[in-house]
């Protein structure tokens, strides 16, 4: 009886904590795939990818970003504007063997939901000389019920369009690569529980334990 009333105790102030606890980020990552369509380089500074890559290429890649992300633009009822800033959050792609990285100065999440249709941007910079993104166009005004960041990943065949672009700069000039391709596919790949989660896992852990402990008492 003892070892039940000080996990009831446990239970109770765990529960409080847990009601009165701020919200916590929760790092989500989605990945992609798909065929490029269109293929340039600057003859100037040569192919930076070897040869590796042209139309018909396929390409892989994640981006992570903040689950509690806030609207920067809140006062837009049919646009949202979500940033994550730094590691882990990012995006990452691997086209034709060729794997582009280190996008995480800007993690950049935009959605539209409008009378005229609904669209939605994942995009990464990299400081300005490396951009990484998709964008998923053409969908109906229903795509989305308003223009708070989507927690799951919007289905493809929702939209007109799903593109994706990789663009890399001269630190003093023009565009020197670019890579243009169309999307065949966005899926969930994970998310990190919440330490509120986590929180409720290990006091069933801990019941458990209790449990056990008095069976064995008695």
């Amino acid at each position: 009886m003892k070892f039940k009333n000080y996990y009831l105790a446990a239970t109770f102030g765990l529960l409080t904590l847990l009601w009165t606890a701020p919200s916590y980020a929760v790092p989500i990552t989605f990945s992609f795939s798909g065929t490029v369509t269109n293929y340039f380089y600057d003859p100037g500074t040569g192919d930076a990818f070897g040869g590796s890559v042209g139309v018909g290429t396929t390409f892989t890649g994640f981006y992570t970003f903040e689950s509690t992300s806030t609207d920067w633009s809140a006062t837009d009822p049919q646009y949202g504007g979500y940033h994550s800033v730094l590691l882990p959050y990012g995006m990452e792609a691997t086209i034709g063997g060729n794997t582009v990285s280190g996008l995480s100065s800007d993690m950049l999440i935009d959605v539209w939901n409008t009378p005229s249709g609904d669209s939605y941007t994942a995009l990464a910079l990299d400081y300005g000389f490396q951009s990484l993104g998709i964008q998923l166009s053409g969908g109906s005004s229903s795509v989305f019920d308003n223009d708070s960041l989507p927690l799951s990943p919007p289905d493809i065949a929702d939209f007109t369009e799903a593109g994706f672009g990789y663009v890399l700069r001269d630190p003093f000039g023009p565009v020197v690569l670019s890579v243009i391709g169309t999307l065949t596919e966005l899926t969930l790949v994970s998310t990190i529980p919440e330490p509120a989660s986590l929180a409720l896992m290990s006091l069933g852990l801990v019941g458990l334990g209790f449990t056990r402990r008095e069976k064995t008492a008695c």
